[in-house]
């Protein structure tokens, strides 16, 4: 490192981004601002860090989040002052929500100018409450204050945001002037302490986390479960390897497997998945008929209402154990027993060393499941009609494997959860399900595709869309194809199926609220390719050709809900007829 600097601010800067970059961080996304001045130059002059612009600071945020949710690793957010700052909060909600690693750099006015009427000065020490895992203040720079200081809590921070998975928030106070270009000062005095540090390349402090593994102790409380008892896997969120782990443990048990759709088996065929559990476990006779000891789930969050209900209605004598490499409570219904902090892949290899089988493999519900499935394709087939489930099982049987899905809240989750196809290679799937938020779609759906380096595909609704129309920016400048699939079933779809449809007037201003946008002309805008698909015709004439050579562009799909709300009247009176004459037998 050079001791040559214009003022101490950019000292400073320059440690915070070559430890940043000592300690593995190679992404930082920055917006523009005064006062983030001295970390933008330092950051964006830095030949180890990738620098990505973008002027929405909210958009900004979810882009750092999806780049992080495909990578694993921590990316550096750097904003100026002010209300920019609070601008972040839906990001930080989320990726604290879904243990999602991020590394939060505010500027910020110095102490003697907050609470004083100073422009764009507000208290943001602490803006973001509970929601990192670790946040402190640094500043302003000062030559009676240690340079190790600097390096160390960077460190700390970044240590913080990988161990305990969340964001980190960092405030860092800066006096004018900001930066002097072309005056140069010799900080060589200054920075011996860190002489050692700055003649290397190591972290100045380098951290060996312990890692959850399953210790012995907690062998021996799962061992009683693992003998011939008949239980089930609840799949929550999980990664592709820990699905394949998953799977594994439930061929060694004989046990089914009810799959979330952000578990990565949702739309994975094998003999164990109950595919349409979703729709399975929203019949009132299904849970009655299930005769088990005990629940594995395995994983995160679930987000299928029925499968999140499931808990609820079992018998209260029936064992819940959860196993997750995180200690957040994932219990909303208070019916866990035993519950494992450790890692997924390995605690399922022990497992599946341990388990004696039941092949106890609940038949009734992969033989509903198949019915399910022979019900979709012939309902749905012979048709021209475009309905939100027909879309569903388009994308899942024809999305190639090496373009991701990210699906938007509300609707397109559910649908693709209640009739999404499985297969053989089935695509990854991503969703922002840590608060279930629709803004910061598109936003994350790009950064998850600029972290996997592979295209992808949002599904993702109209009013979504428009919480987050800036982030095309992003896509039309991305490297990497993404392919933003509107749904447009004219507002919130997802109201419709809610009591509060039954509310009149009030519910198509209050809650429906339909929307007129143009989204041809707002493609435009941004310079991208625009389509238009209104039946299962143009899904295949249109939407197919371009998963053969992706390319980022705008695909509206024009669907009635009350076509989409008609099929699910269908399919749930033909389960219904399914299950009853098997009832009163």
């Amino acid at each position: 490192m050079k001791t040559d600097y214009p003022l101490l601010n950019a000292v400073w800067a320059d440690l915070v981004a070559e430890e940043l970059v000592r300690q593995g961080i190679k992404m930082v996304c920055l917006a523009p601002g005064s006062r983030s001045a001295p970390l933008a130059v330092a950051f964006f002059s830095h030949e180890g860090l990738e620098t990505l612009v973008h002027i929405d600071e909210r958009s900004l945020g979810f882009y750092a989040l999806g780049i992080a949710k495909a990578t694993g690793e921590p990316v550096a957010i750097v904003i100026t002052s002010g209300t920019a700052v609070a601008n972040l909060l839906p990001a930080i909600v989320e990726a604290a929500q879904d243990h999602v690693p991020l590394i939060v750099l505010t500027a910020d006015r110095p102490p003697e100018l907050i609470g004083t009427g100073a422009n764009q000065a507000i208290d943001q020490v602490k803006i973001f409450g509970d929601y990192t895992v670790y946040q402190t203040v640094i500043g302003p720079p000062c030559l009676e204050v240690s340079p190790r200081y600097v390096v160390s809590t960077i460190g700390y921070a970044v240590f913080f945001s990988r161990r305990f998975g969340g964001p980190v928030h960092i405030n860092m106070m800066f006096r004018e002037p900001l930066v002097a270009p072309g005056k140069i000062q010799d900080f060589s005095d200054y920075l011996v302490p860190l002489k050692k540090w700055m003649a290397g390349g190591q972290p100045y402090t380098t951290y060996f986390p312990c890692l959850p593994t399953l210790p012995d102790l907690a062998l021996a409380q799962l061992l009683p479960f693992l003998s011939g008892q008949k239980g089930v896997i609840i799949a929550g969120q999980l990664s592709l390897s820990e699905s394949d782990a998953v799977l594994r443990f439930a061929e060694a048990a004989g046990w089914v497997v009810l799959p979330d759709v952000t578990s990565q088996l949702r739309l994975r065929m094998h003999p164990l998945v109950v595919t349409y559990a979703e729709v399975l476990l929203g019949q009132g006779d299904v849970v009655d008929q299930m005769a088990c000891d005990v629940i594995f789930h395995i994983g995160g969050r679930l987000t299928g209402k029925h499968l999140m209900a499931f808990a609820s209605k079992i018998d209260p004598a029936v064992s819940y154990v959860q196993i997750s490499p995180n200690s957040s409570k994932q219990d909303p219904d208070h019916r866990v027993t035993l519950r494992i902090e450790a890692d997924i892949e390995e605690t399922c290899r022990l497992l599946s060393e341990q388990v004696k089988p039941s092949f106890e493999r609940q038949n009734f519900l992969l033989s509903a499941s198949d019915e399910i499935s022979s019900f979709f394709d012939h309902a749905l087939l012979p048709k021209n009609l475009l309905t939100e489930q027909a879309l569903s099982r388009f994308l899942s049987r024809t999305l190639p494997e090496t373009v991701g899905l990210f699906l938007g809240n509300s609707l397109p989750i559910r649908m693709m959860a209640i009739a999404g196809v499985s297969r053989l290679d089935a695509p990854v799937v991503q969703a922002n399900r840590g608060a279930s938020g629709i803004d910061g779609l598109i936003s994350t759906a790009a950064g998850w595709a600029q972290g996997r380096q592979k295209p992808v595909v949002l599904l993702v609704g109209d009013v979504s869309a428009l919480h987050d129309l800036t982030a095309l920016h992003l896509v039309a400048r991305s490297a990497v194809p993404v392919i933003v699939m509107v749904v447009n079933n004219s507002g919130g779809g997802i109201f419709s199926y809610l009591p509060v449809a039954a509310c009149g007037a009030a519910f198509e201003s209050c809650f429906q609220t339909p929307i007129e946008v143009k989204f041809d002309s707002v493609s435009a805008g941004f310079g991208m390719p625009y389509y238009r698909v209104s039946t299962t015709l143009f899904l295949d004439e249109i939407v197919r050709p371009l998963f053969d050579a992706p390319v980022s562009c705008l695909v509206e799909i024009v669907v009635p809900i009350k076509e989409t709300l008609s099929f699910s009247e269908a399919l749930s009176a033909h389960v219904d007829s399914y299950f009853s004459p098997k009832a009163s037998s």
